[in-house]
């Protein structure tokens, strides 16, 4: 007997970033993730995960491991405040608040994410059941050329 694997549902919309660091999550990408209920503002850890590419998780859910880790590398690297700097850089504490539908992130994340953009500009947001990934659009079509031939209907019928 086979057991399969759930799959989260992955959806993914254009959301957009404004000058002031303040995300819009789309609606189909709210109703896609179920921690982003309520009326209460939702703490979250915005992940850098490389330059124009930022993972939201739900602080809750990963707050155990942050401190693993730190301390981890607190005991691993005890004269290293290069590796405690980095990891506090990495993982940084924001808000989505459901009365504007956005995630308010502060500059030092907002032009991570814009990867040398100004002003508002659109970015690619999608739920991926636990998670949700922001990203610029040129890393989302960097993507999509990169997984190209294995995502290619046309390609698998040969």
């Amino acid at each position: 007997m086979s057991v399969e694997m759930q799959r989260p549902e992955i959806v993914g919309e254009i959301g957009g970033v404004a000058a002031d660091g303040r995300l819009v999550i789309p609606v189909e990408v709210r109703k896609a993730v179920t921690w982003l209920v309520g009326k209460d503002p939702v703490p979250l850890i915005a992940e850098l995960v490389s330059p124009g590419r930022i993972r939201l998780l739900p602080t809750s859910a990963v707050q155990h491991l942050l401190d693993e880790a730190r301390e981890r590398l607190t005991r691993d690297h005890e004269r290293s405040l290069d590796h405690l700097a980095a990891f506090a850089d990495r993982y940084r504490h924001v808000r989505y608040y459901p009365s504007d539908t956005r995630v308010h992130f502060r500059e030092s994340v907002a032009l991570y994410l814009s990867a040398g953009l100004s002003g508002d500009h659109p970015v690619y947001v999608e739920a991926l059941g636990d998670h949700i990934d922001v990203m610029t659009l040129s890393v989302r079509n960097a993507r999509l050329e990169r997984l190209r031939a294995d995502t290619d209907l046309l390609a698998q019928e040969h």
